[in-house]
């Protein structure tokens, strides 16, 4: 992830000394390659992060995020380059976008955990990864879709992974 011109961003939602109590709040205010840091606590309603930043938790035993009850996936990685670190997210994690690392998170209770889909996207995406996770209460753990050059390493799942057409290549 590119740091350049980067800035840092806290969350905490209580205030505790914080620039937001909601993560949307903060990504809406953000700009590209900054560092949002979560601190302990729960927040609720789907993330959706259209530029590239950090998104760091305190721990995913500590930060849990929440999806709408009225949807499916809790974060929604709509750019190039975003991480997510030590997060509890409940719902699914999808990305249709280059360079998405999902590190040190736990995700569950949702049909698929985490989705890489290029479906809708030309000529496809690469170089996503998924490192020291838990995937637990899915269906399917993790779904590639027209995916290149996408690493799993070191996670837990109780379900399955979905590979479809040309989606493995390392």
């Amino acid at each position: 992830i590119d740091t350049t011109s980067a800035g840092t961003i806290i969350v905490d939602d209580d205030w505790n000394g914080s620039d937001y109590s909601s993560i949307q709040n903060a990504i809406d205010n953000s700009t590209s390659n900054d560092t949002i840091h979560v601190y302990s606590g729960s927040y609720n309603g789907t993330i959706r992060i259209p530029l590239s930043i950090n998104l760091i938790g305190n721990g995913s035993e500590h930060v849990e995020i929440f999806r709408d009850e009225t949807e499916t996936t809790a974060i929604s990685c709509r750019s190039d380059n975003i991480y997510l670190f030590g997060l509890s997210v409940v719902g699914r994690i999808s990305s249709g976008f280059n360079k998405t690392v999902i590190e040190n998170c736990t995700i569950s209770d949702s049909y698929t955990g985490v989705l890489f889909s290029a479906r809708y996207r030309e000529p496809g995406i690469s170089e996503n990864k998924i490192l020291n996770c838990t995937i637990e209460t899915t269906s399917i753990s993790i779904e590639l879709e027209l995916v290149e050059n996408c690493h799993i390493s070191n996670c837990t799942t109780d379900s399955g992974i979905k590979i479809e057409a040309d989606s493995w290549s390392s």
